[in-house]
């Protein structure tokens, strides 16, 4: 059974090919901001998670992160931020909707999310959501 980074990353590339991807802890995926193509998307380590076992099975739980970035002018004023993070926000959806699309997962009906406007090292605009992302199909305790 694939991991459920691998799965968003398969998303990545196949719907969403204009995009970077980047898979990474905050810190680190931060230093690489500066070098790939706009727009990305950025897959945040798992904060951590859960695992269940239900007939034989293990079920995955993972809490993660997925941004939604984009290029902004540096000290854009708000309509420009605006315009950036709510396209951010589209797509993020979009992205969600490929999610529930593959049925690996417990449906995801609301997702929280903030708005990122140039508070990292790069300056870039978008959105950030919050993914609890639980298996609902385990895999074998046995490989």
């Amino acid at each position: 059974m694939k991991s459920i980074e691998q799965t968003l990353k398969e998303i990545a590339a196949e719907h969403f090919p204009a995009f970077s991807y980047v898979f990474e802890n905050w810190q680190d995926a931060d230093a690489k901001l500066e070098k790939i193509e706009y727009p990305a998307i950025i897959c945040v380590l798992p904060t951590g998670g859960s695992v269940g076992m239900r007939n034989g099975r293990v079920f995955d739980t993972e809490y993660l992160a997925l941004a939604f970035l984009d290029k902004a002018p540096r000290g854009a004023e708000g309509e420009d931020n605006a315009e950036i993070y709510t396209r951010m926000k589209l797509e993020g959806w979009r992205f969600i909707e490929c999610i529930n699309a593959t049925r690996q997962f417990e449906p995801l009906l609301t997702v929280p999310y903030e708005t990122i406007c140039e508070r990292l090292a790069t300056v870039v605009t978008g959105v950030l959501f919050q993914l609890t992302l639980q298996q609902q199909h385990g895999g074998c305790l046995n490989g």
